[in-house]
């Protein structure tokens, strides 16, 4: 006769199902084992991860918390209440559970990384720089961090090293767009107007779709005088999100410069009508 699965064996068998993607089928493996054992902490853990992941946060606190009582030296446990408390917007209890993570494990890259971004976030740079270096140590070639230590440094007005950092995440993922768009909003915070427009044409090559480099590519191209190179990024931009107010605003800055005096006004008007304030 055969034996009828523990708690543990339908922990993992909803683990597994929870990582394929069959979300229905690992809350019924986490049930099963909560009925075995009511106070499973991997159960637990595993449920409020699943109920954070269908939207119901406040759930996912109840159900890690209860893990946590039950096994309170187990890192990732304060490291995911943290992800949750984030996710509703209380920061500052996010980064005690942080904290207590690291405090549990500070050789995790991960954990490092999660206060760094929760501290950004809370528009806490400096300590957030901390927080990402110590996380660059553990895993240099991680480029989330990367590109956000040098977003951090970029607010701080450290512009040399965020622009280096931006440059080492280029060299870690040469075809994520979005960080060489940000290497050139960095390098046109120095005036390096040229690199700046390269950058955004990388970005613009990788993703022809991207409307925030197309409207950056023509402020650049604008602040060097080549008004009709562009007029002819920010209607591109506009072809991809007419709705994109930044980019009507700029079109009449460059329509203006022009003496293209209603084109600017309409340009103006309609910036105003999605953005009245």
């Amino acid at each position: 006769m055969s034996k009828s699965p523990s708690a543990e064996q339908f922990v993992q068998s909803g683990l597994a199902h929870h990582q394929a993607g069959r979300l229905d089928k690992a809350n019924d493996d986490y049930q099963q084992a909560l009925s075995l054992n009511p106070s499973h902490p991997d159960a637990l853990h595993l449920l409020g991860m699943l109920a954070h992941q269908v939207g119901d946060n406040e759930l996912a606190v109840d159900l890690i918390n209860l893990a946590i009582y039950g096994s309170p030296d187990f890192p990732n446990y304060h490291c995911n209440l943290g992800t949750v408390l984030q996710a509703q917007g209380k920061l500052d209890d996010a980064i005690l559970s942080f904290r207590q993570a690291i405090k549990m494990d500070a050789k995790n890259a991960i954990y490092h990384y999660n206060l760094g971004r929760a501290l950004q976030v809370n528009n806490q740079l400096k300590l957030a720089v901390e927080s990402y270096r110590q996380a660059l140590v553990i895993t240099p070639e991680h480029v989330e961090t990367l590109s956000n230590l040098a977003h951090s440094l970029r607010a701080l007005g450290e512009l040399d090293e965020a622009i280096k950092l931006f440059v080492r995440a280029s060299v870690v993922a040469p075809n994520l767009a979005e960080i060489h768009f940000n290497l050139g909003a960095a390098l046109n915070d120095q005036g390096k107007l040229s690199a700046a427009i390269e950058s955004y044409q990388s970005a613009i090559s990788l993703s022809p779709g991207y409307a925030h480099a197309h409207c950056n590519l023509g402020a650049a191209l604008l602040a060097k005088g080549k008004f009709e190179d562009a007029i002819a990024s920010y209607q591109r931009s506009l072809a991809i999100n007419p709705n994109f107010a930044e980019a009507h605003f700029n079109l009449g800055i460059a329509y203006q410069a022009q003496d293209q005096l209603e084109r600017a006004i309409n340009s103006y008007r309609r910036a105003l009508e999605l953005q009245p304030q």
